[in-house]
């Protein structure tokens, strides 16, 4: 929700699928982050810089991995690349 608001257009899911930009895009935006956060906030300044986010379905299989997400640290994350996104 917090990824739609921001980048002015509805966005199905930030963290899964497969993210496809064409590469003149994709050089306009100035990516600071990496870890989770990296594809919200490409999405977010994709958004704010009026290009098309498009969704493709994509079917979530779930093994026995363990997830690599601190729900802290990536939490703490997220929120710094949201309010940095904001004052761009």
């Amino acid at each position: 929700m917090v990824v739609s608001l921001l980048a002015k257009q509805k966005v199905y899911d930030s963290q899964s699928g497969f993210r496809m930009v064409k590469i003149e895009s994709f050089l306009k935006i100035p990516i600071k982050t990496f870890r989770f956060q990296m594809e919200s906030e490409m999405l977010i300044k994709a958004g704010m810089l009026k290009q098309r986010i498009g969704h493709v379905r994509v079917k979530t299989v779930y093994g026995d991995e363990v997830s690599k997400i601190n729900p802290v640290k990536d939490t703490v994350r997220f929120i710094k690349m949201v309010l940095e996104a904001l004052w761009v």
